[in-house]
């Protein structure tokens, strides 16, 4: 049915909001993360802390890992000494980043510690991660295994075409959580509904977070 996976992506997108409630999500499409690129990605967006966010003036994004991974350990603790949160991160450019977070107000500090901004607040939940294949139901698995660092529900986008291979993989599926989503005449059909998890990364989550607040307001481009 379809020749190309981003027809497949494509034609997903354009109806699955005529079949289910995703008010509240945004799309990104081809979502970079450590193991990869992740297809589609639905996140639901708390609107209420996102605007909270922008009225308090954190307005300017992470910028990079390091910028995370200082928010990440600082969201943890709330409060941590100069000198061991430097060290945890044993990082060149710590001061140089330490300095950009506390002048855009992620971050205060006293003479001894550094403290996050009560004002900062993670707004992404119920992360839905997709990958789309033509065929080959394998290497899909192994690549949706991946985004189980920051997906709740992980499925599978299949060419119904090739689907009905499908059911040699149901136990295997089955076994690892994962659902099948099939485009039959323009129609997203949900075959088996994906287990609900935790995602095994906070820090994971932190950066998805921090790509969908640089890239919102986006034309998120699935081509």
């Amino acid at each position: 049915m379809f020749s190309k996976e981003v027809e497949l992506v494509d034609n997903f997108l354009t109806n699955m909001f005529k079949e289910y409630e995703f008010n509240n999500y945004d799309i990104i499409c081809e979502y970079p993360y450590n193991s990869g690129r992740a297809d589609i990605v639905l996140a639901n967006i708390n609107k209420k802390k996102l605007k909270k966010r922008l009225k308090s003036g954190l307005i300017e994004p992470l910028k990079n890992k390091i910028q995370i991974q200082i928010l990440f350990h600082l969201a943890k603790n709330k409060t941590i000494e100069k000198d061991k949160l430097q060290n945890i991160l044993c990082s060149k450019s710590f001061k140089s980043n330490i300095k950009i977070l506390i002048k855009n107000g992620y971050v205060k500090e006293n003479a001894k510690n550094y403290i996050i901004s009560k004002k900062y607040k993670i707004h992404i939940s119920d992360v839905i991660a997709i990958e789309a294949k033509i065929k080959n139901i394998r290497r899909a698995l192994e690549q949706i295994l991946q985004t189980s660092s920051f997906a709740n529900k992980r499925y599978i986008l299949l060419d119904p075409d090739y689907s009905t291979n499908i059911y040699k993989y149901t136990e295997l599926l089955a076994n690892k959580g994962i659902g099948l989503i099939i485009v039959e005449k323009n129609t997203p059909l949900i075959l088996k509904k994906s287990k609900t998890i935790t995602p095994y990364s906070e820090i994971a989550l932190l950066h998805l977070n921090e790509y969908h607040f640089r890239k919102r307001g986006s034309n998120y481009d699935c081509s």
